[in-house]
């Protein structure tokens, strides 16, 4: 009966799944779901790497308005990759990426950078 009872609840959670445009995999009972959220983070993160990096280059050719732009972009995947996993790491990651876009408002394009480079270490670790 309780097998039943599991078959009907993970069809019903599909059948919601699959009307909001999202695919849920069958998991069995004591195992973590290998789910759609770690990839969402992974991508996240990732996108957080790249614009970190592209935040980096433009540090480097001194173009401060391009520095605040990657960095407010790569903050804002950094701060979605945290929600989804917290971690000691991206929190600190965080607190580099809004120094970067503080530094580069200000006009600090080298003191942005550094910041930008100590959040890429953070964010590759």
């Amino acid at each position: 009966m309780n097998r039943k009872v599991q078959a009907a609840a993970l069809a019903a959670a599909t059948a919601v799944a699959l009307v909001a445009g999202r695919v849920v995999s069958a998991q069995e009972p004591g195992r973590p779901m290998e789910s759609g959220a770690q990839e969402m983070q992974g991508d996240h993160l990732t996108e957080a790497v790249k614009q970190t990096q592209a935040a980096i280059d433009a540090g480097n050719s001194g173009q401060k308005d391009l520095v605040v732009e990657h960095a407010r972009e790569a903050l804002s995947h950094a701060e979605a990759a945290e929600k989804e996993r917290p971690s000691p790491k991206l929190e600190a990651a965080i607190r580099n990426l809004k120094q970067a876009v503080k530094q580069g408002k200000s006009g600090k394009v080298e003191v942005a950078k550094k910041a930008a480079q100590a959040a890429l270490q953070k964010l590759q670790a």
